[in-house]
């Protein structure tokens, strides 16, 4: 199961970083192409679209290194049993935002589904916005992954880091 999770995480990271250099490569298409005086007014959406999904597809893969944004003052302090219940508790309640971040994010592709780009009218929009639920969805499962983790810690059994290496 580590391994699906950490294939999972690894493929989310590249389609991010994917996302991010098309993000780049258009910008630079852009401001080359005002430099010489041609209009490419596509450059625009693909800029944002593809920063949007960078930054989806990122944050969901920086919940199962524990990069998200966090206040870490009283997690840092403690250690042992309080520390992995603290973790644990920080995993369910971002458990139910992602829960709900699924549900919505299924709603709105729904609803957005058949709509256009502005500028590339045979273009959908709703496959930009089914990275919201997929975000969310590989969110649930690396942080279940991580209560499953936080739990193993706590009751003394040896887990596996990020790296292969045993704690």
């Amino acid at each position: 199961m580590k391994k699906v999770i950490l294939a999972l995480q690894r493929a989310e990271e590249l389609l991010g970083a994917v996302c991010l250099c098309v993000f780049l490569g258009s910008v630079l298409l852009q401001m080359f192409s005002r430099y010489l005086g041609i209009s490419i007014i596509w450059t625009g959406d693909v800029c944002t679209y593809a920063f949007i999904l960078s930054v989806f597809l990122g944050a969901g893969s920086m919940v199962y290194n524990r990069q998200h944004f966090a206040f870490t003052a009283i997690v840092d302090k403690l250690q042992g049993t309080k520390k992995s219940i603290i973790k644990i508790f920080i995993s369910v309640v971002m458990l139910f935002f992602n829960g709900a971040m699924f549900y919505y994010g299924i709603l709105i592709t729904e609803k957005y589904w058949s709509y256009t780009w502005t500028t590339i009218p045979s273009f959908k929009k709703g496959p930009l916005f089914l990275v919201i639920p997929v975000s969310a969805g590989l969110s649930i499962l690396f942080l279940i992954a991580l209560i499953v983790e936080d739990i193993q810690e706590m009751n003394g059994k040896k887990v596996e880091d990020k790296k292969g290496e045993t704690k």
